[in-house]
């Protein structure tokens, strides 16, 4: 990947580079319209889009009229540099920022002393460029990778403290978790490298009934657009201007997934593991057996290694998804131990375990249409395609059969949150989430927000960017205390009373047909030999 990159002289002495941002069409302000406007060789696709506009700058017109305005911000701090008259002082300004801030690319011709030329703009985009040609930056699969993936996820929980440590905080409303950056949160790529299926998800158009029947429901997924090279550039711009000092392997990667996701609006979010394991700590305990009825992309799995729970259990429909669970339960049990995680490829809504076994479910449904995870006959949104029909024969079920399942005081946790695509179609999923549960025989007790990572920073948390866990208990009523949780081995081979040797680091994948009958931490039903009742 060697495009022509011609270097334009403009008056002022700013060499302005022709920068590859692709064609975004206009997106307005209140107070004025954004472009970037790609030359009429913007098709080319052997040279890639040719722009103008220097690296960090964007053109704005006043909503009132008046001559275009260009602008100068540092990414990824949101630093608004200002507004100026010309390009080419948006760039110098931008340069003279970019320099104070460390950095080590500008658009500049003329260098500060020290600066090698390899760095300035037009080399950094020929190097960046060629690793996004080479194909879509896919998390790495390498074991070592993984292995190392993982024992920094478990020393940033151990740090985390998960019970009381940093996850938590305090807002005039109450405790909340405070989520990590996406895409830096630890576990996250991990669990990625597992389920890189997870970049070829579409995200629907449309809620309302007859949604599958009309053309072009599902938007573009990541994996698509990346597939298009104008919007591949634009993506390597926008890791020129945001990712700081040059990045290479893994990091670079990592940051031109993370502007892919963030320019494709086709983002699909892994519960945070280190939030999981707050949530599994503060609701159960180690050593407590977990329900998670819809298995995702494996935060949850990898939460309960890190929170030392005693048995986790898993329903996941979708094949391919349920593969990668299967191979993150193996690693991560086996690496860490005391963990016993059971896979079951069933909806949750067919899945009805023995009364009394589970100590704690927790989970985030899907919501209806809004990511359409795969085409198989199991999902959901397929078997239930309306969404009146998917609330009561899904999550209604859901709901019920958690609670058949949990022990009298256990706790049903659901992370849901309300859309406007969803409402347009009728459905308002937290008013109904709390219905079915409540008619399913729950308590609804508090709500715990979740907060977004723009939540933070300033004197307070901004509440309004956050997301609701819903927070179910089961009634002691007319049943008895049931026993307390055992506390299991969590590290390593144990010995017995009798010399044996008892190894607690375990991984059970469950066939379609439900529970291992060996597992002893879930009693199969007499009545039904399969292990569900």
């Amino acid at each position: 990947w060697v495009p022509a990159v011609p270097v334009r002289e403009v008056r002022g002495g700013l060499s302005s580079v022709a920068s590859l941002a692709g064609s975004a069409g206009v997106k307005r302000r209140r107070d004025c319209t954004c472009s970037t406007r790609p030359s009429p060789a913007a098709g080319a696709a052997s040279k890639g889009p040719q722009l103008s506009l220097p690296i960090g700058v964007r053109q704005v017109w006043p909503s009132r009229g008046g001559p275009a305005r260009f602008q100068a911000t540092l990414h990824p701090e949101g630093i608004a540099i200002g507004c100026f008259s010309s390009a080419e002082e948006a760039g110098r300004a931008w340069d003279a920022a970019a320099r104070r801030a460390g950095r080590h690319v500008t658009n500049a011709c003329a260098l500060p002393v020290g600066v090698h030329a390899s760095t300035a703009v037009p080399a950094e985009l020929q190097r960046i460029g060629r690793v996004a040609d080479a194909g879509f930056p896919y998390p790495p699969t390498d074991p070592h990778w993984r292995e190392a993936e993982l024992a920094a996820f478990l020393a940033h929980a151990s740090d985390a403290n998960p019970g009381t440590g940093r996850v938590w905080v305090r807002t005039h409303w109450g405790e909340a978790l405070q989520q990590d950056c996406h895409s830096t949160a630890p576990g996250n790529a991990l669990c990625f490298s597992f389920n890189p299926h997870v970049y070829t998800v579409c995200k629907t158009r449309d809620c309302r009934d007859g949604w599958e029947a009309r053309p072009s429901h599902a938007r573009e997924s990541m994996a698509a657009a990346w597939a298009r090279v104008e919007f591949r550039h634009r993506c390597v711009r926008a890791v020129v201007e945001s990712a700081g000092p040059s990045r290479q392997g893994e990091a670079l990667r990592a940051a031109l997934r993370k502007q892919c996701c963030m320019l494709s609006g086709a983002w699909v979010l892994n519960f945070q593991p280190l939030l999981a394991a707050a949530l599994y700590a503060r609701f159960g305990g180690a050593g407590c057996t977990v329900l998670d009825p819809c298995g995702g992309w494996g935060g949850r799995l990898l939460g309960a290694v890190a929170a030392r729970v005693g048995t986790y259990i898993c329903c996941e429909p979708c094949t391919q998804t349920h593969q990668g669970l299967a191979g993150l339960a193996g690693m991560a049990a086996a690496r860490e131990g005391g963990t016993r995680v059971h896979l079951m490829r069933a909806g949750a809504e067919d899945t009805r375990l023995t009364p009394g076994t589970v100590d704690l479910a927790f989970t985030s449904p899907p919501y209806f249409n809004l990511e359409l995870y795969a085409d198989e006959p199991t999902q959901s949104h397929l078997k239930y395609p309306t969404c009146q029909w998917w609330a009561e024969a899904f999550l209604g079920r859901l709901c019920a059969n958690a609670h058949h399942a949990l022990r009298p005081g256990g706790y049903l946790l659901l992370n849901v949150a309300g859309n406007a695509l969803l409402r347009e179609a009728g459905l308002m999923l937290e008013d109904e989430t709390c219905r079915y549960a409540v008619r399913a025989g729950f308590e609804q007790e508090q709500t715990i927000l979740m907060l977004k990572p723009t939540a933070a920073g300033g004197p307070a948390p901004d509440l309004s960017a956050s997301e609701p866990i819903l927070v179910f208990r089961k009634p002691m009523r007319g049943a008895a205390q049931a026993p307390p949780v055992t506390q299991r081995p969590v590290h390593g081979p144990q010995t017995a009373a009798d010399g044996s040797v008892q190894l607690s680091a375990q991984a059970v994948v469950g066939s379609s047909m439900g529970r291992d009958s060996a597992d002893r931490h879930l009693p199969p039903d007499p009545a039904d030999p399969s292990g569900l009742d």
